[in-house]
């Protein structure tokens, strides 16, 4: 079976906000540039601030997607790769938290599980999130709706 990859929806404000960060601070470093020259300190600031801006967005932040095996959700973020094992799930369920997480929207989806021997959670924003929650649930087998969210069986 081919997993199915799904990406991350984007917020177009989150997305313009971004955009123009990397706009202004470009902006800036090339207007130094030109004035005061390459090796005047704010320049060189300036530019290792916008060497910093790429380097965040492309390597934790862009792009985003999650797939779902047969065993595990595989989020990927950037450059960066986690897993979380589908028999810790114990529920998913729709949220707008504005925490930090790899997801490009807040239209999302927070999926509580066990790590550790902890509950803990993670935030996620799948362009599809019904596709997305029909084939957890698929998948799962030990999941099932419950109202806007799905959640683990009781044994």
């Amino acid at each position: 079976m081919n997993n199915r990859i799904y990406k991350s929806k984007v917020d177009l404000w989150l997305a313009l906000i971004v955009i123009a960060a990397g706009v202004l601070v470009l902006g800036g470093t090339i207007q130094l540039l030109l004035s005061e020259g390459l090796y005047h300190p704010a320049t060189l600031a300036l530019l290792l601030c916008s060497i910093f801006l790429v380097a965040v967005i492309f390597g934790l932040a862009y792009p985003v997607s999650y797939e779902i095996s047969q065993t595990e959700l595989i989020i990927r973020s950037g450059l960066t790769k986690s897993s979380i094992e589908l028999s810790t799930i114990e529920s998913v369920k729709p949220s707008r938290d504005p925490s930090s997480s790899p997801a490009w929207s807040l239209d999302r989806l927070r999926i509580d599980y066990h790590k550790q021997g902890k509950l803990t959670f993670i935030l996620i924003s799948p362009d599809d999130k019904s596709a997305f929650l029909n084939e957890l649930e698929v998948i799962t087998k030990n999941l099932s709706p419950r109202g806007d969210k799905i959640t683990r069986q009781s044994q």
